[in-house]
């Protein structure tokens, strides 16, 4: 059997859902890529690992039928060196050895059969559906998966959440330390659902989704898994069991104190402060009075210190406050505005960032909690 296609788009769709593959396995034939050339002239491309598996399929110039592994680490590096140029395929299913011609040469890899490769469940049954624009869930897994956590006895912080109703759809992760609400405000589902996605899995939908900004996804999920298509992809995995905990209980309702800041200023500010920072704290000192804000830090293990003022729109009583300096600097490098409002109480609950202008339909919130002054 044999197939032909751009070096471009295999390179491509094999990188993408490689994602899937762990850097070990115990089972070897997870380190390989399925590929399946049926007679329609379709070519899949099948990736799995124990909880996930990622198919794609294209159109492609056949010959023959049939199935066959080939190892996608050694796939990947000959690819990548191989310009953007037809290549053809070749299978010998007798001796089960694979050859990639191309305009200068040719090479010859190992194949092995396909049989036992796992495949999708095409028979599982899913509770609940969602159809939603690409761009939406490329937002929401950018504006926060920053923030998903590394917990090995609460292994649900480690997700991102989505919650579904018919109003709209939330997309939510968290630390313990900061908190990220993405809220499409749009019909998404047919009753009120939730799911739980590991952090790997995550991974692999931004890469798919990179691939297909223009399309629309689609997902179907039950208590155990998610299905996700979008374009020609296919994703499959298992979901994180487990009650998440209630974000909006923690959300401030109220915050009396608001800061109105230029994003980037503050951001190339914070950037010279950090340099001066403790290592072991990270910690960044705001005071905030009279439409200014002074940030500190200081090492006194190096006795170094430094101080900067910038100005930024603020009228109520003075206030301090300390932050981690690096996980302020992530959570304001990851809010798409000119302006930043920082909502406050006082220096000991948490505080809230938001774009100070927000795109219709669309809300985006950053809860970060606070750090102790020594000298509070």
């Amino acid at each position: 059997m044999k197939f032909t296609i751009s070096s471009k788009e295999l390179l491509a769709r094999v990188q993408t859902i490689s994602r899937v593959i762990n850097k070990k396995n115990v089972n070897g034939m997870l380190n390989n890529i399925m590929f399946e050339v049926k007679k329609d002239g379709i070519v899949s491309m099948t990736a799995a690992c124990e909880d996930m598996t990622a198919r794609t399929s294209c159109q492609c110039d056949t010959e023959g039928t049939g199935a066959f592994a080939v190892s996608a680490k050694l796939l990947n590096e000959a690819l990548k060196e191989i310009a953007e140029q037809p290549i053809c395929f070749v299978v010998n299913e007798t001796t089960t050895e694979g050859c990639v011609s191309y305009m200068n040469g040719v090479c010859k890899f190992p194949c092995e059969g396909a049989d036992i490769f796992p495949a999708i469940n095409e028979d599982e049954q899913y509770n609940y559906s969602l159809t939603v624009d690409a761009t939406i869930i490329d937002k929401g897994l950018t504006s926060t998966a920053y923030a998903v956590g590394n917990d090995d006895i609460r292994p649900i912080m480690n997700t991102v959440h989505f919650d579904l109703n018919i109003e709209g759809l939330v997309i939510v992760a968290s630390d313990g330390h900061k908190l990220i609400k993405y809220t499409c405000m749009m019909p998404s589902c047919t009753e009120p659902a939730s799911f739980s996605m590991p952090s790997k899995m995550v991974g692999v939908v931004r890469g798919i989704i990179g691939k297909v900004q223009n399309e629309v996804v689609g997902m179907e999920f039950n208590d155990r898994q998610v299905r996700m298509t979008a374009g020609d992809y296919v994703l499959v995995g298992r979901l994180t069991e487990g009650r998440y905990p209630n974000y909006n209980a923690v959300i401030p309702q109220d915050q009396p104190l608001q800061v109105m800041i230029d994003q980037q200023v503050l951001i190339s500010a914070l950037r010279r402060v950090l340099v001066f920072a403790s290592d072991s704290s990270g910690l960044i000192a705001l005071k905030i009075e009279d439409n200014m804000m002074t940030l500190n830090a200081e090492d006194l293990e190096f006795n170094s210190k430094t101080e900067e003022k910038i100005g930024c729109r603020y009228e109520a009583e003075a206030i301090r406050i300390g932050f981690k300096g690096s996980e302020l600097l992530n959570v304001l490098s990851n809010i798409n505005s000119d302006e930043v409002v920082l909502k406050l109480i006082d220096a000991t609950r948490p505080s809230i960032f938001v774009p100070s202008e927000e795109v219709e339909n669309e809300e985006l919130l950053a809860l970060l909690m606070p750090m102790l002054l020594m000298d509070e």
